[in-house]
């Protein structure tokens, strides 16, 4: 079918003494240019075009932050888990949903942080002493305490379970 598109292109040419030569463009052709030229794309067809979201720059955690400590955040995230976990059995009988979110906030405000990675490491005794307390003050919390069951473990158990794996 090409041979035939060419043949006649050839013909009408030499027919017309054309100075420039005449050349049969099908879509493979045409999409194959389109891909190479974004302002075509861009004019022509612009929901083919992906849209790219603006990567924002991590940041950098400053020295002496909560989230560069690890063993520390992670000891956190428990205790917040166990908070929210502990709340939210609560709050079932409400028929409400604990908000992880706004606890988040709320941690980060208390210690003047942008987020709680950000947290000055100075701040994690108090933190403990913090989250320890909440957990303490739920429903859950008062029945282990008056059956003399723990609500949590403390941080130098939970770092010396894995300095055993060393």
């Amino acid at each position: 079918m090409i041979l035939k598109y060419r043949n006649h292109l050839n013909q009408l040419q030499k027919e017309l003494n054309l100075p420039f030569y005449l050349y049969y463009w099908g879509w493979d052709t045409i999409s194959n240019h389109l891909e190479q030229s974004e302002s075509l794309l861009h004019k022509y067809f612009p929901k083919f075009i992906k849209k790219t979201k603006s990567v924002k720059p991590k940041l950098e955690l400053p020295d002496g932050a909560l989230g560069k400590d690890l063993l520390k955040k992670n000891y956190i995230d428990y205790l917040k888990k166990r908070y929210g976990d502990w709340k939210q059995i609560e709050l079932n009988k409400k028929g409400e949903k604990f908000n992880w979110a706004t606890f988040t906030i709320s941690l980060s405000k208390r210690h003047k942080a942008s987020g709680i990675n950000f947290i000055d490491v100075q701040y994690f005794d108090d933190l403990v002493i913090y989250l320890q307390g909440r957990i303490d003050g739920t429903i859950m919390g008062k029945v282990n305490i008056s059956k003399g069951i723990k609500n949590y473990s403390a941080f130098e158990e939970s770092t010396s379970d894995l300095s055993d794996l060393k």
